[in-house]
C-alpha cells in the first residue's frame, strides 16, 4: 500500500496542487447566470420504434459560471441528450434534467426549459408507394408535353406506422421544363416532404420527359 502512494509521488502532488488551483481560481470568480440554446439530442432509441412526432431542436440552458467561462462559449460547448434505451410504443414524458446536460468545467447548469419532453413513438415500418414526377416551367413557344415516366415506379419509404400508412405517394425533386426543345431524361431524387419519413433508396429515380412539336402532337401523350 505504501508503495502505491509514494510512486511517482511528486507528479501526484503536482496534479494535486493544479486541480485545487484549478477549483479555487474558479470558485474565486465572481460568477454570473445567462441562459443559452443547446441542441437536444436523442439517443439510443430502439431499432424497431421510430418517433411518430418531431421532436424538439433544442432547449434553452441557465448557465452560472465565470464571466470570462461565459464569453468563450461557443457552439457545440453545451447540448442535452436524452437515452431512449428501451422505450415502446405510446406517448412517453422524458425529463431534462441538469444532469443529461454536458456543459463545459466550471459552468453549472441551474435550470432547462422545458423540464420534459412529450415524445410519441410507433413501430418502425416500410412499404413501397408510386413515385409523381414533379415537372415544372415553360417550354418554348411550338412545343408540347408529351410522356413523362419515372423509374423506378416505386419506391420504399421507412418511418413510424401511422405516417407510412397515411402516405399515397412520393414526388420527385423539381425537373425544370424550362428551354428543351426535344425529349430528355433527368436523374432526381425521391421525396416524401415528412421529417419522420425517409426514403430507403440510395440512388436517384430517372424522369423520362418527351418534348413534342405541336404540330405532331396527337393528344395522347405522343408524336402523331
Amino acid at each position: 500500500m505504501r508503495s502505491w502512494l509514494t510512486a511517482n509521488l511528486p507528479l501526484k502532488l503536482l496534479s494535486l496542487a493544479v486541480a485545487a488551483g484549478i477549483w479555487l481560481w474558479v470558485t474565486g470568480e465572481e460568477k454570473l447566470e445567462f441562459s443559452f440554446p443547446a441542441p437536444l439530442i436523442l439517443q439510443s432509441l430502439p431499432e424497431s420504434m421510430a418517433l411518430a412526432t418531431p421532436a424538439p431542436d433544442q432547449v434553452m440552458v441557465r448557465l452560472r459560471a465565470p464571466e470570462e467561462l461565459l464569453k468563450r462559449l461557443a457552439a457545440g460547448d453545451i447540448d442535452a441528450r436524452l437515452d431512449l434505451t428501451g422505450l415502446g410504443a405510446g406517448g412517453h414524458q422524458i425529463p431534462v434534467s441538469p444532469d443529461r446536460v454536458r456543459v463545459p468545467f466550471g459552468a453549472e447548469v441551474i435550470k432547462v426549459s422545458p423540464e420534459m419532453v412529450w415524445l410519441v413513438v410507433e413501430p418502425r415500418v416500410s412499404r413501397e408507394v408510386p413515385v409523381e414526377p414533379r415537372v415544372e416551367g415553360q417550354l418554348p413557344p411550338g412545343f408540347v408535353l408529351g410522356k413523362v415516366e419515372v423509374r423506378p415506379a416505386r419506391v420504399a419509404v421507412e418511418g413510424p406506422e401511422g405516417a407510412v400508412g397515411g402516405l399515397r405517394s412520393a414526388s420527385t425533386e423539381r425537373v425544370p421544363l424550362d428551354g428543351h426543345r426535344e425529349p430528355f431524361a433527368a436523374r432526381v431524387n425521391a421525396l416524401v416532404g415528412n421529417p419522420l419519413l425517409r426514403v430507403l433508396a440510395d440512388d436517384p429515380v430517372t424522369v423520362s420527359v418527351q418534348v413534342v412539336p405541336a404540330r405532331d402532337y396527337n393528344g395522347r401523350g405522343g408524336r402523331n
